[in-house]
């Protein structure tokens, strides 16, 4: 899904919601000339693609946080891949709003239960083919 930014602003939500638990007069943030070759990279119409292990629920706004003031850019236009919880996690869902997502289900999740492991089939190729298309555009 696409951010929601009206006629609520989970983007923003999410960045003050997470601002207290992070001292950003404390974080660093590391190789920022990879970061300004990231942007130019993006405005000329490239595709960046930033992988993480594991990545949990907070990680795409706490990245808004550090780098939203020098790369405003950069993050509202991010797209993350995500486990399907966070769409419905009472707690993940308001932050994964503000954020643009291609949700897939987890091989570990997909048989889960059995009657809709063929709709959740459909839906990560679906999620694959709109990945595939992004790739394309730029």
């Amino acid at each position: 899904h696409e951010s929601v930014r009206e006629p609520f602003d989970f983007y923003e939500f999410g960045k003050r919601f997470f601002a207290p638990m992070v001292d950003l007069e404390k974080s660093v943030v590391m190789h920022e000339d990879r970061l300004t070759t990231i942007t130019e990279q993006l405005a000329a119409g490239d595709n960046v693609v930033l992988f993480a292990n594991h990545q949990i629920e907070p990680d795409p706004t706490v990245l808004s946080l550090l780098l939203d003031t020098s790369y405003p850019e950069l993050c509202p236009k991010m797209i993350s891949v995500a486990g399907d919880r966070v769409t419905t996690d009472p707690m993940a869902a308001p932050m994964s709003m503000g954020r643009n997502l291609l949700c897939i289900f987890s091989k570990r999740h997909i048989e889960n239960p059995p009657e809709l492991m063929n709709e959740k089939k459909a839906h990560n190729q679906r999620a694959m083919r709109k990945l595939s298309e992004l790739m394309a555009e730029g």
